[in-house]
């Protein structure tokens, strides 16, 4: 009886008003032979595991990229020596806007003051 309270974790989550929180305790049985642990990755693992103390909430969910991979970005291009990132992305998105849109974003540029 003593050793099993010896061995039962003693530990108290408080909230502000040092209540205490109610918790699940298991154990993260790491099963890598690695060196290096990734725990983010194992605790992902846990919690998509649906054991004890798991919260599936928390397990991150991958989402399908693979649309936003396939189009040319305007990253893909390299720029001439002379552009300048900024000026490389405003060029991509003007290319990319309706004609009315360009109109109303010349009528904006045309407003500002010289820098």
């Amino acid at each position: 009886r003593e050793a099993s309270h010896f061995n039962a974790p003693r530990l108290a989550l408080l909230d502000g008003d040092a209540m205490p929180i109610p918790v699940k305790l298991d154990i993260l049985a790491i099963t890598s032979t690695a060196k290096v642990v990734d725990y983010e990755i194992e605790t992902e693992r846990y919690n998509k595991s649906a054991k004890r103390a798991s919260l599936p909430q928390f397990a991150t969910m991958m989402a399908d990229d693979s649309t936003l991979l396939s189009d040319v970005s305007e990253l893909d291009t390299v720029p001439p020596q002379s552009q300048t990132l900024t000026e490389q992305r405003l060029k991509y998105w003007f290319r990319l806007a309706d004609p009315q849109t360009r109109h109303h974003f010349l009528q904006w540029a045309e407003k500002q003051p010289p820098s």
